[in-house]
């Protein structure tokens, strides 16, 4: 790789010869028409492969530009397809579905690198009137092919790859200096409204201050949508020596690094740095919790429901404005956990735990079989009918999959249970022993009293997102399972995927939930989980859920498979994708069943 003097990485090219690939405008354009659009991953890769080819040839800078802006619409309707494979599922990914994320990646940068080499040969060349104009499009087009770089790898929880932001930050300063920032270029794609240099640069700093690896894929797809808007409540500018500073984020030009915190910088701050101030959207956020614009913002269609955009706004308050800081000291940790994933395989498993424990003192204290003397007197045998010879456990097994499919135990793995509702089983089907999710083994890199970050290794782990209940077996007691939630992601090739853990309870009871006014009775009840009080934090016992169909206000009826009690949920603590944390009151003093 050769490097110019804006540190742009650029490929070696070699002389365009008989051979080469379509080196002009009208033999792309006719190429283009030609490739099979409805196979998405066919053309995907063709495109990849011409885009790499042309990028190691020397093409004069008026062709390349004129050929780079061919590949835009394409590249963009086929990413459009190409995210299907990826969003919206656990991690980490199969290695079919990692390659496709990671051929959408490389479209982008790809082309990022056509724009680059235009880029490279203008400021090279003597400067005219008309290059000046191409040179802003160049930029703008670079830049905006960089922020999809960084977006698809967030999206799919994997690092920035090396560089990336050292050319956003160069391509950034070199426009700064020739005062080309603030001049409009149109979009490529329709429909999107003109945005300068500054502008984009302005909004991937705030991408990436958005903490978006500790984000779902939806909320980092909303996030993305609400950039525009957002970036314009923001400032970017020069720090002034001996003044009060106003920007709480600092940006290095100088350096590979995103922006951070300023309280979190190592070095002093120089000339070389920016500061981003978000006072004002900060301000916005707020007001928008209690008085929602009459606009509904972009991104609905991605089901991101209005409950989810208060939260997810919260959040992002906390992210623009305060510098994130460890509650507790973490240490250096490598041990084995073990661990189950999500509500229903959890429920499951600490029901499994609770009948293996019924069956365990029923076993000592029944009379055991060798024992048994049909000859003795009637009133000294033990009764037929008693639990030895009934078939109270196959009962007992039916009682712990009374959810009917919705969250069968048994889904393939990547399919979501909350979009299964045709053809399932009748819950009072016995379900085999296999449906009960083997707890997971995995490697802990570092603890502290809040949580750890824990290591996921093997084709064979579970699938789990940000914002997913985790259960942690407890070292004392094999029976006990300490209740964490997956705070981020981040997948490392080669190393595996990374998962920052927070404990929330230290155990927790299987528990059925029924909406208690529900006009359907037929609809079988939804796995939970009880987490029980902790008088020394004081806070009460709490419920967690599904995140559907459960809200602030409903009367439920919950059900721990010992007796049956009335409650109303009061207070909506915290809702993902995955679960909602209600606190409670109980209306009843419960019955037994």
């Amino acid at each position: 790789m050769s490097e110019n003097s804006l540190e742009l990485h650029l490929p070696d090219r070699s002389a365009v010869s008989d051979g080469s690939f379509a080196t002009t405008p009208n033999e792309l354009n006719s190429w283009l028409k030609r490739l099979p659009l409805a196979d998405a991953g066919e053309s995907s890769r063709q495109i990849f492969e011409a885009i790499f080819e042309l990028n190691r040839l020397d093409i004069p800078h008026l062709a390349r530009i004129k050929i780079a802006e061919l590949f835009l619409q394409p590249v963009a309707y086929l990413s459009d397809n190409l995210k299907k494979c990826y969003l919206e599922l656990a991690f980490p990914l199969s290695e079919k579905n990692r390659k496709i994320a990671l051929l959408d990646r490389e479209l982008h940068a790809e082309l990022a690198i056509s724009y680059k080499l235009i880029i490279d040969q203008l400021i090279r060349v003597k400067k005219r009137r008309s290059d000046r104009k191409l040179l802003v499009i160049a930029i703008h087009r670079a830049i905006r092919c960089l922020s999809r770089v960084l977006y698809r790898s967030v999206v799919v929880y994997e690092p920035y790859p090396q560089g990336t932001w050292n050319e956003l930050h160069g391509l950034f300063a070199y426009a700064e200096k020739n005062q080309i920032l603030d001049l409009p270029v149109k979009e490529a794609e329709e429909n999107s409204e003109n945005a300068t240099i500054g502008d984009l640069y302005g909004q991937i700093l705030l991408f990436s201050i958005s903490s978006p690896y500790r984000l779902r894929q939806k909320e980092i797809e909303y996030i993305q949508l609400q950039l525009p808007a957002w970036a314009r409540l923001t400032s970017l500018g020069r720090l002034k020596p001996h003044a009060q500073s106003i920007g709480l984020f600092i940006t290095r030009l100088d350096s590979d690094l995103p922006p951070i915190h300023r309280d979190l910088q190592s070095g002093g701050i120089e000339k070389g740095c920016r500061e981003l101030n978000t006072r004002r959207l900060v301000q916005w956020l707020g007001e928008t919790l209690d008085h929602p614009p009459l606009k509904r913002p972009a991104g609905e269609n991605l089901g991101v429901d209005e409950r989810a955009v208060k939260q997810l706004n919260r959040q992002m308050i906390q992210a623009f404005s305060t510098m994130r800081k460890r509650k507790f000291l973490r240490t250096q940790l490598d041990c084995e956990l073990i661990n189950v994933v999500g509500i229903p395989a959890l429920h499951a498993t600490l029901n499994a735990k609770k009948l293996a424990r019924v069956k365990e003192t029923e076993s000592q204290s029944s009379p055991q079989e060798q024992e048994f003397d049909w000859f003795q007197p009637p009133h000294n045998r033990p009764l037929i009918n008693t639990m030895l010879y009934t078939s109270e456990e196959s009962t007992a097994y039916k009682l712990m999959h009374l959810d009917g499919g919705e969250q069968n135990l048994s889904n393939p793995r990547g399919v979501d249970h909350l979009t299964q509702h045709k053809n399932q089983p009748s819950y009072w089907a016995i379900d085999s022993e296999e449906v009960v999710a083997e707890p997971f083994s995995c490697t802990t890199v570092n603890q502290s009293a809040n949580g750890y970050c824990i290591r996921w290794q093997g084709s064979d782990a579970p699938r789990l997102r940000v914002g997913e209940i985790l259960g942690i077996q407890s070292a004392s007691d094999q029976n006990i399972f300490n209740i964490g939630v997956s705070r981020w992601l981040k997948h490392i090739p080669g190393v595996g995927l990374s998962v920052g853990m927070e404990l929330i309870s230290p155990s927790a009871a299987p528990v059925s939930a029924r909406l208690s006014d529900a006009s359907d009775h037929t609809q079988p009840p939804r796995e939970g989980l009880l987490l029980p009080e902790l008088k020394t934090s004081n806070r009460p016992a709490t419920l967690i859920l599904p995140a559907i169909p459960f809200k602030t206000g409903d009367q439920l009826s919950i059900d721990d498979g010992s007796r049956e009690r009335q409650v109303r949920l009061t207070r909506l603590l915290e809702s993902t994708g995955s679960f909602a944390h209600f606190q409670f009151d109980q209306l009843d003093d419960g019955r037994t069943e």
